[in-house]
C-alpha cells in the first residue's frame, strides 16, 4: 500500500544549528552545542510525520554530497524517497540560536542549480506518484531555474487525482499557487502579508487577510503567529490556538511541524479543531529541541492534552477587552 502522504521539496536544504550565548561580528564565539538537521519545509514535514507514525514518501530536487546526507536522514527515519538529482548541491543554512532565549537567526545561500527541464521532470515524477495518496504537501521557496507556476500545476494535478493539498509558502510563491485552490494553506503572518502586498499588524487584519484567501477558493487557511499561537479559518468555522508556554531552545521548523501535525490529525479522522490540537502539540514539541523541525513523539503526546482550541470570536473578544483596559 502506498504511503498516504507525498511531500515535495523543490529547494532542498539542511540546517547547521549552533547554540551560543551571544554573537557579534569581530569576536570569536564558542558554541555550547551544534547539530546538523533537516531543512526545507516538506522534508521537515516528512520527518515529523514519521515521528508521529504516519508514513510518507519524500521527493523533490537535490544535489551533491549534502543532498545525499539529506536523503540518508529521511531514510533513517523511515521515510521512503525518490529525489531527482540536479546540478549544484543541497544548501546548508546556518541557524544561530541564542541560548536561553529562543531567539535565532538564519543565514541561507543559493546552491541548487536546476534547469527548467529539471522542474518539468519533477512535475512529471510527482504526477506519477500521486495516485493512491491522500495528501500532497508542498512548501518553501522555488529554486531559480524552475517555472514559478510549478506549485500551481502540482496542486491541480493532485486535485485531478483526488488528493488533498497543503501549501506552506508565502509571498509571490503563495500568490502564484492560489488559482489552483489548495485544500489548505499555512503561511505565517509575515508570509501572508507579503502574498497580499501589505503588512498585517493585528489579529483582525490577519483574519481579514485569511478570509480573502478563502474568497479566492482556498479550502482552509491556517496562519501561524509565532509566539502568539495560530488562527485557522474556512468557510464554516474559525479557531484560535493559543501558545503553550514551554522553555524554548530553537523555533526553527515549528511551523513545518504544525503543518505535519495538522495532516496527522486529519488522517486520524479528527475534525478541524482536533487536527489543530495535533498541530500545536507537534509545533510546541519542536521548540524543546535544538535541531530544526525535530520533535519527540513522547513530548507531542504529553503536550497534546494541554492544547486549547478556542472559537475565533472568543479570541477577538478577549483581545478587545485587553485593549479596552489599555493592556
Amino acid at each position: 500500500m502506498k504511503e498516504p502522504v507525498l511531500t515535495v521539496t523543490a529547494n532542498s536544504a539542511l540546517d547547521r544549528c549552533i547554540l551560543v550565548e551571544d554573537f557579534a561580528f569581530g569576536k570569536t564565539v564558542v558554541a555550547s552545542r551544534s547539530a546538523l538537521a533537516m531543512a526545507g519545509k516538506p522534508a521537515d514535514m516528512s520527518l515529523v510525520l514519521a515521528e508521529l507514525g504516519v508514513p510518507s514518501h519524500a521527493t523533490g530536487l537535490a544535489g551533491g554530497r549534502t543532498g545525499k546526507v539529506m536523503v540518508r536522514m529521511l531514510e533513517r527515519a523511515g521515510v521512503s524517497t525518490s529525489f531527482l538529482w540536479v546540478a549544484g548541491r543541497t544548501r546548508v543554512n546556518v541557524v544561530i540560536v541564542k541560548e536561553g532565549t529562543g531567539l535565532q537567526g538564519t543565514v541561507t545561500v543559493p546552491s541548487l542549480r536546476p534547469t527548467e527541464a529539471d522542474g518539468e521532470a519533477l512535475a512529471r515524477h510527482v504526477q506519477e506518484l500521486l495516485p493512491g495518496r491522500r495528501w500532497l504537501l508542498l512548501g518553501g521557496s522555488l529554486p531559480e531555474g524552475v517555472r514559478p507556476d510549478l506549485y500551481r500545476r502540482l496542486i491541480e494535478a493532485a486535485h485531478a487525482s483526488g488528493v488533498q493539498t497543503l501549501l506552506d509558502a508565502g509571498g509571490k510563491t503563495l500568490q502564484a499557487a492560489l488559482p489552483a485552490r489548495p485544500s489548505v494553506v499555512k503561511p505565517n503572518q509575515v508570509e501572508l502579508g507579503l502574498a497580499l502586498g501589505r503588512e498585517l499588524r493585528s489579529l483582525p487584519e490577519t483574519i481579514e487577510a485569511a478570509r480573502e484567501l478563502i474568497d479566492q477558493g482556498v479550502g482552509t487557511v491556517v496562519v501561524t503567529l509565532g509566539g502568539e499561537g495560530a488562527i485557522c479559518l474556512n468557510a464554516a468555522e474559525g479557531w484560535y490556538v493559543p501558545p503553550l508556554r514551554v522553555p524554548v531552545v530553537n523555533t526553527a521548523g515549528a511551523g513545518d511541524a504544525f503543518a505535519a501535525g495538522l495532516v496527522k490529525g486529519f488522517l486520524a479522522g479528527e475534525p478541524l479543531a482536533g487536527a489543530l490540537r495535533w498541530a500545536a502539540a507537534a509545533a510546541t514539541a519542536v521548540l524543546l529541541t535544538l535541531r530544526t523541525a525535530h520533535c519527540r513523539r513522547r513530548d507531542v503526546l504529553r503536550l497534546l492534552p494541554q492544547v486549547q482550541v478556542l472559537p475565533l470570536s472568543q479570541a477577538l473578544s478577549a483581545q478587545g477587552a485587553l485593549q479596552g483596559t489599555g493592556a
